[in-house]
């Protein structure tokens, strides 16, 4: 008797078996005889029971475990970035000093210079202290460039929870120092608080067009763009400084009083919701 292949009804369902974990798709493939007699799948392939016949399909539609590739271990690049945030993270500036080169330039692109190694340390100090205890830097990802080089994606997080417009990404430039990686260099972009959007490109196409229009003019600006902010400092200066600065002086006077009323508002109503906690 030839065997056949028994499909489940679509009125009744998948069939299940209680001792099998199989798929009702392997269930639904298991040959069925109708006498005793040996039948054609029996005689190729021998006597299989349901669950040595499940094992056998299971087997054949199995991917070969020997083709996955293991993820690439993480370089010293990438430990040594990995230790610089996890250290910054636990305020263990001591120890972040030791991962720097005695001749570190820490660039921050939201100060108008960049800080050397004791200028650096102080600005690390003085970010983790801002910090407070439950912010955190996060990476999201790590590139290398050779073996030296080094690009971050990071943001902050409050408790595991993501802060708004706090995302960056650092460059790290390394050397070898006795079979040390230590960082020689380090950039650091931050996301800005304000998006201008298309504005900007509304602005670098005004300036490229008077570039283009007056290229002596800009070729000095390029080459000595400092002479340029001299003038206007000088122009600021006698006329503008005598009206502009007491107004500014009012209203630095000002804010000082603001924040401070802030500050004690803010302070009474956490003493009254303290008990409540």
């Amino acid at each position: 008797m030839a065997a056949t292949l028994r499909f489940p009804s679509p009125s009744l369902g998948p069939v299940r078996r209680k001792d099998s974990f199989a798929s009702p798709v392997l269930h639904c493939l298991l040959p069925v005889t109708a006498g005793t007699r040996p039948s054609r799948f029996e005689r190729r392939f021998g006597p299989l029971s349901s669950r040595k016949w499940e094992t056998h399909l299971r087997t054949r539609c199995q991917k070969p475990t020997q083709d996955v590739q293991e993820p690439f271990p993480p370089s010293r690049l990438t430990h040594l970035v990995q230790d610089f945030y996890d250290r910054l993270n636990k305020k263990d500036i001591g120890k972040l000093d030791e991962l720097m080169d005695s001749n570190c330039l820490f660039e921050d692109m939201a100060f108008p210079r960049p800080f050397q190694k004791e200028e650096a340390h102080l600005f690390l100090k003085q970010l983790s202290t801002a910090m407070g205890q439950n912010v955190k830097f996060c990476i999201d990802d790590v590139y290398e460039e050779g073996k030296t080089n080094a690009g971050v994606r990071w943001h902050l997080e409050w408790k595991k929870r993501a802060i708004p417009l706090t995302k960056g990404c650092s460059f790290f430039y390394c050397s070898e120092n006795a079979d040390r990686l230590l960082i020689k260099k380090a950039c650091v972009f931050i996301e800005p608080s304000v998006k201008p959007g298309a504005v900007v490109l509304e602005i670098l196409k005004n300036i490229t067009s008077f570039f283009d229009k007056y290229p002596k003019l800009a070729i000095w600006f390029l080459e000595k763009p400092h002479a340029l902010f001299t003038y206007m400092l000088k122009a600021y200066k006698i006329f503008l400084e005598p009206f502009i600065l007491p107004l500014l002086v009012y209203y630095t006077h000002l804010w000082t009083y603001a924040a401070r009323l802030l500050s004690l508002v803010l302070n009474l109503v956490q003493n009254v919701l303290k008990p409540l906690m």
